[in-house]
């Protein structure tokens, strides 16, 4: 994996919350989720070949793991590099689209489920769900997953960031309960599930991760080298046996359309 840090510069509208700059990075390293996660979605699904809205797709890369599957997925993200770069990895079951989850483009009751992964917090709002619900069918499924880091190794690396940006480092996820808030808009039988993971990267993968979220945007870049190499030897002293071991808690919720 050979990645260039330094290319991607920020604009006035690459802030926080917002990808598309990071394409590239994005799809080189974000993972896929867990086998058991997505097996999971698919053994509450009748159709062999469910029609599959994949909400906040970014670069496709849980679109390909859906496909590959048997879904017939549409992939949506409201921003139009992030589907540019999706469209780079051709698949006969995926189209792709720019569009907001509060205003997508289909009839009332086109899909057999939607999903949302790592994406969700991003639009958790009353507007995006009456959409959701539009588009489903009759008890049709809404599926969200998150990837939460747990443990020390975020809390310090987000320290390390706060000193090189010019603002407070802002959370998407802060008060981020959406069972809660799938209950309280009418979607029935809402089951939640977290389970732990660790995963395990070089200091290069860990590097680059970092790189990959939105939060990087808010370094200026005047910073981004000396941030890069502090975090760079934050990185460093993790290491056991060359490897960094980072827990993961992957938080699942699965609810129907009522």
């Amino acid at each position: 994996m050979s990645l260039n840090f330094m290319t991607e510069t920020n604009s006035k509208k690459d802030g926080y919350g917002i990808f598309g700059n990071l394409s590239k990075t994005y799809d080189e390293v974000r993972p896929t989720m867990p086998g058991g996660v997505i097996d999971d979605f698919f053994s509450h699904l009748s159709s062999q070949k469910p029609l599959v809205i994949d909400l906040g797709c970014g670069t496709g890369i849980i679109t390909r793991q859906l496909a590959t599957r048997g879904a017939i997925v549409t992939g949506t993200d409201i921003d139009s590099r992030m589907i540019e770069q999706a469209r780079q990895h051709q698949h006969e079951h995926i189209n792709y689209l720019v569009a907001p989850t509060e205003k997508l483009p289909f009839p009332d009751s086109t899909f057999d489920a939607a999903t949302a992964f790592s994406a969700f917090h991003w639009f958790a709002n009353i507007d995006a769900l009456t959409e959701i619900k539009r588009v489903l069918k009759g008890k049709g499924v809404f599926f969200v997953a998150n990837r939460n880091q747990v443990g020390d190794i975020r809390k310090k690396y987000l320290d390390i960031l706060r000193s090189f940006t010019d603002e407070p480092l802002p959370s998407a996820k802060r008060d981020y309960k959406p069972a809660d808030l799938l209950r309280s808009t009418g979607f029935t039988n809402v089951e939640e599930k977290k389970s732990p993971i660790v995963e395990k990267l070089t200091v290069g993968q860990s590097l680059a991760y970092v790189h990959s979220t939105s939060l990087w945007n808010l370094v200026p870049d005047n910073k981004k080298q000396a941030a890069l190499s502090a975090l760079n030897e934050f990185f460093k002293k993790q290491l056991t046996n060359d490897i960094i071991e980072r827990p993961i808690e992957i938080q699942t919720v699965i609810a129907w359309k009522a």
